[in-house]
C-alpha cells in the first residue's frame, strides 16, 4: 500500500502555499452584493497568502498577525454569510493565530499539544490507516491516566506556573479558536463539491500545475483540529494543581473532598466535549476517505490521489472508526476485558477521583532527596478483605463491575496490598 505520510504532509504544505481566491478581481460593488463580497475575499487572500508563504519559507513569526485578513473575511460574511472562501480563510486564521501566544507555546512544549502551523504539518505524523488505533488508545488512556494519579502513581508535570494558569488560557484562548475553526469548516463542507481551484498564476509561480483542494483535504484538516480539541478538552476537565514544596498544600490536596483531581468549573461539559470531538474526528476521517474513493474525475491535479488498490485498507480504516464511534455510544464488551461504557465516562464524568478509592487518612513527610513533600495515604481498612471500593463500577464506566473483579483488573491482591501508599512524583 502507498505510504500516505509524505502525501498528506505535501497536501498540507500545498494548502498553505496555494490558498487563494478562485474568482477574478472585479469592480467593487455596493455593500450586500455578492460580487462585493468576492472582492473583499480577494483582498483578504492578498494579505493572508504572503504571510503564510513567509512563515513556511523563513519561520517569520509576523505571519501570525493576521488581524487585517480576518477583518476582511468577517466583512465578507456580513455580505454573504455562506461564502465558503471566507469561512475557509477564517478557519486557517483561527489555527495559525494560536502560535502568537507565548504562554500557549510554552504550555504545548510541556504537554505535547500541537499548536499553530504545526497543527497542519502534524498530518505527516501518522498515516491514514493508523487513525483508528490512535483514537482507541486515547479512549482507554483517558481513564487509566486519571486513575493512576488517584492511586498515587502519577509523574510530575514541570511548568512555570500552576497548571490552572495554562488551563485558563486553554479555556479562554485555545478552545474557542478550535471551536471556531471547526464551525467554519463545517459550513465549507456543507457543499460537498466545494474546492479551491488553484492556478500557477494565483500562487505567483510557486507551482506549475493547476491544483484542487477539495473535501478530502478539508475533512482531514477538520479531523486533526477535532483531535487537538479532544486533547485540549481533556486537559482542562480536572483540577491538577499541586505544590509538592509546601507541606500544608500537599496535606490539603489529598483530603478526599479537596478540589485536586476533581472536575473544574466547566469540567463536566469539557468531558462531554471530549466525546463530541472524538466522534466528530472519526466521522471527518471517514468522510475524507469516502469522498476520496468516490470523487468524480476532474481536470485539475488532486493533492491526494486515489489508488483503487488501496480500497481495502481504506475500508478497514472506516470500519475501525465505526468501532470507535460505537464504543462512545454505549456499553461494549471486548474479549478478555470487562464491559465498558465510555458514554457514561464522558457524559457523567467522575466528580472527584479521590472519592473513587477506599477511605483513607493523609500524612506528609519530607523528601530530602528531591527537596519536596510526599503524601502518605493510610487506608482506613485494616485488611485487604475489608478494603472496599465505594463504587467499583467507577460511576458506570464498568457496568456490573464488582469490588473483587475491579481489584483483579487493577492487579491488586492480598499478596501485594499494603495499608499505606506513598504518593510521590506529583
Amino acid at each position: 500500500m502507498k505510504n500516505y505520510t509524505l502525501l498528506i504532509a505535501a497536501s498540507m504544505m500545498s494548502m498553505l502555499f496555494l490558498f487563494s481566491a478562485c474568482k477574478k478581481e472585479g469592480p467593487t460593488e455596493p455593500a450586500g452584493d455578492l460580487t462585493g463580497a468576492a472582492e473583499k475575499v480577494n483582498q483578504a487572500n492578498q494579505i493572508l497568502i504572503p504571510k503564510i508563504v513567509a512563515l513556511v519559507n523563513s519561520g517569520d513569526t509576523t505571519a501570525f498577525n493576521l488581524s487585517a485578513a480576518a477583518a476582511l473575511y468577517s466583512e465578507v460574511l456580513t455580505l454573504d454569510a455562506n461564502n465558503k472562501d471566507a469561512h475557509f480563510g477564517l478557519a486557517l486564521i483561527d489555527v495559525l493565530s494560536l502560535g502568537n501566544n507565548p504562554d500557549l507555546r510554552n504550555l504545548f512544549g510541556n504537554l505535547n499539544i500541537v499548536v499553530g502551523p504545526g497543527i497542519l504539518k502534524s498530518f505527516a505524523a501518522p498515516n491514514l490507516t493508523s487513525y483508528g488505533t490512535l483514537m482507541k488508545d486515547r479512549l482507554f488512556g483517558a481513564f487509566s491516566g486519571s486513575m493512576t494519579r488517584a492511586l498515587g502513581k502519577g509523574t510530575s508535570l514541570q511548568v512555570d506556573h500552576p497548571v490552572s494558569y495554562y488551563q485558563n488560557i486553554i479555556e479562554t484562548s485555545f478552545l474557542p479558536n478550535l471551536a471556531s475553526a471547526i464551525n467554519h469548516l463545517t459550513v465549507v463542507l456543507q457543499t460537498s463539491t466545494y474546492a479551491f481551484i488553484i492556478t500557477p498564476q494565483m500562487a505567483n509561480g510557486d507551482i506549475t500545475e493547476t491544483h484542487r483542494i477539495d473535501a478530502t483535504e478539508i475533512n482531514l484538516l477538520k479531523a486533526l483540529i477535532q483531535l487537538v480539541a479532544t486533547d485540549a478538552s481533556l486537559v482542562v476537565s480536572y483540577n491538577i494543581d499541586y505544590s509538592s514544596s509546601d507541606s500544608v498544600a500537599v496535606f490539603q490536596a489529598w483530603q478526599a473532598t479537596s478540589s485536586f483531581l476533581a472536575l473544574r468549573t466547566n469540567g463536566s461539559q469539557r468531558m462531554k466535549d471530549v466525546k463530541t470531538h472524538l466522534t466528530g474526528a472519526a466521522s471527518s476521517i471517514q468522510a475524507s476517505l469516502n469522498y476520496l474513493m468516490t470523487e468524480p474525475p476532474n481536470p485539475e491535479t488532486d493533492l491526494i490521489n486515489y489508488n483503487p488498490a488501496d480500497q481495502q485498507a481504506f475500508l478497514q480504516v472506516i470500519s475501525s472508526l465505526d468501532s470507535v464511534k460505537k464504543v462512545l455510544s454505549g456499553p461494549m464488551t471486548f474479549g478478555g476485558v470487562p464491559t465498558v461504557n465510555f458514554k457514561n465516562f464522558f457524559d457523567d464524568a467522575i466528580p472527584n477521583y479521590k472519592q473513587m478509592v477506599p477511605a483513607y487518612t493523609v500524612s506528609v513527610q519530607r523528601n530530602f532527596t528531591f527537596n519536596r513533600y510526599d503524601a502518605t495515604l493510610t487506608w482506613t481498612a485494616t485488611s485487604f478483605d475489608t478494603w472496599i471500593f465505594p463504587d467499583p463500577t467507577m460511576r458506570g464506566l464498568f457496568p456490573g463491575m464488582t469490588d473483587a473483579n475491579l481489584k483483579v483488573q487493577l492487579g491488586l491482591s492480598a499478596l501485594n496490598w499494603q495499608r499505606t501508599v506513598l504518593i510521590s512524583g506529583f
